[in-house]
């Protein structure tokens, strides 16, 4: 996340992140964020909230909206034939933003 950031936030692409850890653990995935360099906004949200708003199974996760907040595409690990890679994400943003 923190390589797609670098690359595509001069483009209008905002990355940010969500942490489904206990409150408690909060300190070592900050920690983990801070090693990472990830300079985007983190978000920490409990697993109940996250996984119900969005249908989510497992992570990670990868959810693409537009401006106005519409989701355009879903990169999950739900159908284990469909396994994604963030590689495959990097081309979905470049074809998206016609590179």
């Amino acid at each position: 996340m923190v390589a797609l950031h670098r690359k595509y936030k001069d483009r209008g692409v905002v990355v940010m992140s969500v942490s489904i850890d206990e409150p408690k653990d909060e300190p070592r995935a900050l920690e983990f964020l801070r090693r990472q360099e990830a300079d985007f906004p983190n978000f920490l949200l409990s697993y109940e909230d996250w996984t119900e708003r969005w249908n989510i199974k497992g992570i990670p996760i990868v959810l693409l909206f537009d401006k106005e907040g519409k989701l355009l595409k879903r990169f999950d690990r739900d159908d284990p034939d469909k396994q994604f890679t963030y590689e495959d994400v990097d081309r979905y943003l470049a074809k998206l933003l016609g590179s």
